[in-house]
């Protein structure tokens, strides 16, 4: 992939992102101007924590805005390494836009509670549901890829590993069976072998941060060892934010988002600075 094809396509998603930002906001404002925002009743809790302290309890206002910034987060994101890789060929820069890509496909749980849609089964309701999946498996494949396939020896097959992990993740979402008539707390649709796909994420996460480890103790300089701390701040921000229903899930999640995307962009730019 070209210098200049890789810039066309960071350009046309920050447009595409923005776009889509500036539409759900309208959207929603006008929803709740209207007052047509209902939160799923009933709904299942990602983790079923208990306690009525304001931290703990459910709380619906969390979750739309563990959306919105996800909604805010990818754009902006975009814009950034837009600007600090802009002349640089970073193959790292295309993947971690895969897992922008995969935060970006949260935002799709907006539209459940703008049009009620937990009410009865859609076929938009069961997309929805297909997408957040695609998502949610697309975002850790695409950190895992960093560190396995950025080697100057896989440069020839560097757009084949772009969409294998993408086409890995729509298989995933394509074919995983919902039970769409359960929603959870986070406005997504209940999925089946939900521990089977947990435990598929939890194995990306300890291959991705043994990879980044193995990489820092193969090298002599300290500074690559900030990958793994970045990884690590970055996964768990990403993580909360995606089973934010209470303020204990939150506020971690953002703090800990932005800081490990600080953290990681900032290391790959310090490191082919000089290149």
């Amino acid at each position: 992939m070209t210098l200049k094809k890789r810039n066309y396509i960071l350009v046309s998603c920050i447009l595409a992102t923005t776009a889509f930002f500036i539409f759900i906001t309208v959207l929603f404002v006008s929803a709740a101007v209207k007052n047509q925002i209902t939160p799923p009743e009933n709904a299942v809790r990602p983790f079923n924590i208990s306690g009525e302290h304001f931290l703990l309890k459910q709380n619906f206002i969390c979750v739309i805005a563990s959306i919105f910034c996800f909604s805010f987060y990818v754009p902006l994101t975009l814009t950034i390494i837009f600007r600090l890789f802009e002349k640089t060929q970073v193959m790292e820069i295309i993947f971690f836009a895969e897992f922008l890509l995969g935060c970006f496909m949260e935002q799709f749980r907006i539209f459940m509670p703008m049009f009620g849609l937990w009410q009865t089964y859609t076929s938009f309701l069961n997309a929805i549901g297909r997408i957040v999946i695609a998502g949610r498996l697309l975002a850790p494949l695409s950190i895992f890829f960093i560190t396995v396939f950025t080697d100057s020896s896989q440069r020839q097959d560097f757009s084949s590993n772009i969409f294998t992990a993408i086409l890995i993740s729509v298989f995933a979402g394509l074919f995983m069976p919902l039970d769409a008539y359960h929603t959870t707390s986070t406005c997504t649709v209940v999925w089946s072998y939900k521990g089977l796909f947990l435990s598929l994420r939890c194995v990306l996460f300890l291959a991705t941060a043994a990879c980044f480890f193995k990489k820092a103790r193969s090298k002599t300089s300290d500074e690559t060892m900030v990958f793994l701390f970045a990884f690590l701040f970055l996964s768990a921000g990403y993580s909360l934010l995606c089973i934010a229903d209470c303020f204990m899930f939150l506020i971690p999640g953002i703090l800990f988002l932005i800081y490990g995307t600080y953290k990681f962009i900032l290391s790959y730019h310090s490191m082919y600075l000089w290149r």
